[in-house]
């Protein structure tokens, strides 16, 4: 089944979307130049908004966008009762997880934050199945753990995991193996304004609440 919605929405003159110069984005269609709002933009709003928010959050049913995921797994180690030397041997691995295989993918060094390279789309309920999974195959071989192939860790990891509400409909798309991709149930379009735009440099001037005097 195909559903599809057409909106025409108001908007305050505003710059909703900014592009990498931080002007509003626009793009040309039909007659000319029209603003425009991305479809990344409009995802993103619908995923933070509070009604979507408030209809699965509670069942742990939305995802995050995040680089933090090794403080994620630290936190469900903790949950499940793991030594605090097999939590950091895990942890400290997970980074490679986050990241594409090759010569020193994702690896943290001693002085830098436990972060993936890019950031994982990962479901609240996504993060306990991984963290058991971690310590599963890190109690098989604990003293070959920390040289083992992280292509070893990351086969079997993706296959059993559930997904989480927002995942489900706008996608999911990484370079982790540990990841699998997941195909957008919902596609959004970019908005495009109903009439041509004409960009304004809008100058301004800044008076002296005292003297009075413009500066």
């Amino acid at each position: 089944m195909l559903i599809q919605i057409h909106m025409l929405q108001n908007y305050a003159p505003a710059n909703l979307n900014r592009d990498d110069t931080g002007s509003p984005k626009t793009a040309y269609f039909g007659e000319g130049l029209r603003g425009r709002i991305s479809s990344q933009c409009l995802k993103r709003s619908i995923r933070l908004s509070e009604t979507f928010r408030q209809a699965f959050e509670a069942d742990g049913l939305l995802a995050k966008r995040t680089k933090r995921l090794p403080g994620l797994v630290r936190d469900e180690l903790e949950a499940l009762g793991a030594d605090a030397d097999v939590i950091e041997a895990i942890v400290r691995r997970v980074p490679e997880i986050g990241s594409e295989s090759g010569r020193d993918a994702g690896k943290a060094k001693e002085d830098e934050p436990l972060e993936t390279r890019q950031l994982i789309f990962i479901g609240a309920n996504e993060v306990r199945p991984l963290a058991e999974k971690l310590l599963a195959l890190y109690q098989q071989d604990p003293g070959g753990w920390a040289k083992c192939k992280i292509e070893e860790i990351t086969k079997d990891l993706g296959a059993s995991v559930p997904r989480s509400v927002d995942v489900a409909m706008f996608g999911r798309m990484t370079t982790s193996k540990a990841f699998e991709d997941v195909h957008a149930a919902v596609q959004v379009a970019h908005a495009l304004s109903v009439n041509p735009l004409t960009q304004e440099f809008d100058y301004f001037t800044a008076v002296d609440d005292i003297s009075g005097e413009s500066g």
